[in-house]
């Protein structure tokens, strides 16, 4: 019985997973063909952030990001709005953006 509680256990808690959110305007935007979409706040990112992925290159992004989300990053760029990402893990070198409020 202890091993199944032990086994269940950390079975449940390899899906569990640190979640950050930073606030910033956005300084630059990435945008590719494939839909791949990055960018840099100009306030930076928080360590907090940083530490959710270990080959953070400066940029936070999604590589198969839903329209909607990029739609929102580009006019908040446009606009030169705050932005609160929401960030979990990696993509590739980036930190994972999971959703995106703007205000």
């Amino acid at each position: 019985m202890k091993k199944y509680i032990l086994m269940m256990l950390l079975f449940v808690s390899s899906f569990c997973s640190a979640y950050t959110q930073v606030s910033g305007t956005i300084e630059e935007i990435y945008v590719n063909e494939t839909g791949a979409v990055a960018i840099k706040l100009d306030e930076g990112f928080t360590q907090q952030a940083i530490n959710e992925c270990a080959t953070f290159n400066g940029y936070a992004g999604n590589r198969t990001a839903d329209p909607a989300l990029k739609s929102l990053l580009l006019a908040a760029y446009s606009s030169k709005s705050r932005v609160k990402l929401g960030v979990n893990g990696c993509d590739g070198n980036w930190l994972k953006i999971t959703d995106v409020r703007g205000y």
